[in-house]
């Protein structure tokens, strides 16, 4: 549950390889419609596509949003109907199968940690309908005390002109990184409708027009000023970035490392490898 009006399903064996993937639109509105539409999509779209033997046991949910381990509820959603749910419960008790719920920033560091390169210590920034990194340090997880560590989205490095309307401040870095943010930057104000909106951006940068490729070099600029201070705060041996963003790698990647070079670079010995994740929905 990425991206405000999407859901994606995918089931995955214990070789990590995706068997089934299904992407879907989402016009329901509350929670609970949410997990029914999703239990319903499995039942009617994926079961039928596997043997019948297949069993399941246990339902993964990555979300645009902070995991509270105490309260076992989405807070600080990028999506307004999960705020405050206990979506680990609604899972269940649809499913009939234990889930296991983080944002998707934490299970993308979890995914790369397993794959082994420079697995013990590595950020991941995560950037579609909002922003948030998972940090692997020494080895494990950074949660912090309720689970609210790497939490990023509003902290004030980005311009300092720029009206955040989640949390009503100016310069959150969230407003430059997320889909809405850059789209604002490119057409002005925000999409009408943002699935085409992002299409006819993607379109205009592919062709190359002035406009749609200084909205990606300032969102670069951007990302590199957060990957100085993630860098600088938790010495990682490498660097992932991932979610929609990661597509436009070619136009961002230039002012990125440009900043990092000139911010980290000075005085590190070796910078952490950059590594960009487009298939992070995985």
């Amino acid at each position: 549950l990425q991206l405000q009006g999407a859901m994606e399903l995918a089931v995955l064996n214990f070789r990590n390889e995706v068997l089934v993937r299904r992407l879907y639109h989402v016009d329901v509105q509350q929670a609970e419609q949410i997990i029914r539409f999703a239990h319903q999509r499995f039942q009617e779209d994926i079961v039928p596509s596997l043997p019948p033997e297949a069993g399941f046991i246990g339902v993964g949910v990555a979300g645009a949003s902070i995991y509270d381990i105490h309260t076992g509820k989405l807070i600080c959603c990028a999506i307004p109907q999960l705020e405050n749910v206990d979506i680990k419960g609604l899972v269940e008790e649809a499913f009939g199968i234990p889930a296991y719920v983080d944002n998707e920033a934490n299970l993308c560091a979890y995914a790369q940690k397993a794959m082994g390169k420079d697995s013990d210590n590595l950020v991941y920034i995560h950037a579609s309908e909002g922003v948030g990194i998972g940090v692997i340090t020494q080895g494990k997880l950074l949660r912090g005390a309720n689970g609210y560590a790497g939490e990023v989205a509003h902290m004030p490095i980005g311009r300092k002109d720029h009206f955040c309307p989640n949390c009503g401040s100016y310069g959150c870095i969230e407003r430059e990184l997320c889909l809405d943010g850059l789209l604002t930057n490119y057409l002005g104000q925000a999409p009408e409708e943002r699935f085409s909106a992002w299409q006819n951006f993607r379109r205009a940068l592919h062709d190359g027009e002035s406009k749609a490729l200084e909205t990606v070099r300032e969102a670069g600029h951007y990302l590199g000023v957060l990957a100085c201070v993630l860098i600088n705060l938790f010495d990682p041996g490498a660097v992932y970035i991932g979610g929609d963003i990661a597509a436009l790698q070619e136009g961002m990647e230039p002012a990125m490392t440009q900043e990092i070079r000139q911010h980290c670079g000075a005085w590190r010995r070796v910078l952490p490898t950059l590594s960009w994740d487009r298939d992070s929905e995985l």
